[in-house]
């Protein structure tokens, strides 16, 4: 993931672009200061098989709710009971884009193909994988 870094801030330079990297927690507010401009937010995380299995499951039961209310629910009681661990020789980089406060879930996107363009989590539990390093880049 180093190395990815690397070749997005040449590329970004090379371009007239800055990069404004950050760290800290999933705070809401610090996202949503940059989602709500259309700015993506790259996520520096341990892309770990269950943390991976349950976003895909997660995500598919989140397109399926019927209530709001009760998925917002479910979320903050899976968000107390679940918990992953991190995996140093599974580091990756996604991008968050976006943020569901009624729910406190990010959504994110990774590279690994169409099946994956768009998937949910809840922020508690993207915070148990997440290595504190986000950067945006500055149009």
């Amino acid at each position: 993931t180093d190395n990815l870094i690397d070749v997005i801030r040449s590329d970004v330079r090379r371009r007239g672009l800055k990069i404004h990297p950050f760290s800290g927690p999933l705070e809401p507010g610090k996202l949503m200061s940059f989602l709500q401009r259309g700015i993506p937010v790259f996520w520096h995380l341990s892309s770990t098989n269950a943390f991976h299995a349950f976003s895909l499951e997660h995500t598919h039961q989140r397109n399926t709710i019927q209530s709001r209310d009760a998925w917002a629910e479910y979320v903050q009681k899976i968000s107390s009971e679940l918990h992953f661990q991190k995996n140093d020789t599974r580091k990756h980089m996604n991008l968050i884009i976006g943020y569901n406060p009624d729910t406190d879930e990010i959504c994110y996107t990774d590279s690994w193909g169409i099946s994956y363009k768009e998937r949910w989590a809840p922020r508690v539990l993207a915070e148990q994988v997440s290595y504190g390093e986000f950067f945006v880049i500055d149009f």
